[in-house]
């Protein structure tokens, strides 16, 4: 597979890809403090095993309790589930155009944007959206969401939602300060590589492990990448030790990529959310439930004495 010009080598994209986690890495830390505190289940910055017990540093739920409503109205009031929260109306060109056709009116078009819409909204209500973008609420809270979106020949399905964990997730920004490409680093099972990119070409290393141990986990690392030059989004996938392309896609102009920041200070490029600010609250309130436990244990031991 060979790559547009304007990307460069795999070498350089490998490189990019480098820079950006390294960025990431600053943040790991206090990231990690905030998710073990307001969003602990969804933790992946610790070292813990799926299906662990996340919950057990934790002696007050207020803060738990604080960013799930907050996500709740959050959906509430930009996207309620099953509600047409967006509508077409015509624009600047359609009264040009309506001036340059007089045999067309502004009620015949805005009927044509009804029906557009219509058909918009009837593929969110039978994708999974809504819960998605629940998920993708929590994540802002704390500062930065994504999902991604992908299409699907499923009728019952045409439109797919991930919302993608900010744990193996690095970005880079645009002059205009706006993030302009994704780096994902993650393990995929062998088995569903095919399955998740459409025309992956494995290497024969790759096809020998889906063959013989499809449970095995692949790390891989898919990029998004802006192209100034052209304007357009390209994809790509490689696996991690390899030296070549496993999967390649021209998106256009159009990122399958939405990345959201509830706030943004200059010279960084993740938000910083109201769970940030008050992860210092959350750390006292915490602490003080701790001391709390302690005193009336203490104080139960003395009495049983």
């Amino acid at each position: 597979m060979k790559l547009p010009k304007e990307l460069g080598t795999l070498n350089d994209l490998k490189e990019r890809e480098a820079r950006a986690f390294e960025r990431m890495q600053a943040w790991r830390s206090e990231l990690d403090d905030c998710y073990e505190y307001f969003l602990p289940n969804r933790n992946l910055f610790d070292a813990k095993s799926p299906g662990s017990n996340k919950m057990e540093n934790i002696f007050d739920s207020v803060p738990i309790q604080a960013i799930q409503e907050g996500a709740s109205k959050l959906q509430e009031n930009i996207a309620p589930i099953w509600s047409r929260w967006a509508v077409l109306q015509p624009t600047q060109y359609f009264e040009e155009l309506i001036e340059a056709n007089e045999g067309v009116s502004t009620e015949e078009i805005q009927a044509q944007l009804d029906k557009q819409s219509d058909i918009i909204f009837d593929y969110i209500n039978r994708s999974n959206f809504a819960t998605q973008f629940y998920e993708a609420s929590l994540e802002l809270l704390i500062g930065t969401s994504t999902i991604r979106v992908d299409d699907q020949d499923d009728d019952n399905m045409p439109l797919v939602f991930h919302a993608v964990p900010q744990v193996g997730l690095a970005f880079e920004e645009g002059p205009e300060g706006t993030i302009e490409t994704h780096w994902r680093k993650f393990k995929v099972q062998a088995r569903n590589l095919t399955r998740q990119w459409d025309g992956f070409k494995p290497s024969q290393t790759i096809q020998d492990m889906i063959k013989n141990a499809p449970d095995s986990h692949v790390e891989v690392s898919e990029g998004v990448v802006f192209i100034p030059q052209t304007k357009t989004y390209y994809g790509c996938v490689w696996v991690k030790g390899e030296e070549r392309i496993s999967w390649m896609e021209d998106f256009g102009v159009s990122s399958p990529w939405v990345s959201g920041r509830y706030s943004k200070c200059a010279g960084e490029i993740r938000g910083r959310g109201p769970a940030l600010q008050c992860l210092a609250d959350a750390k006292s309130l915490n602490k003080i439930k701790v001391l709390t436990r302690s005193k009336k244990c203490l104080c139960t031991k003395l009495l049983l004495i």
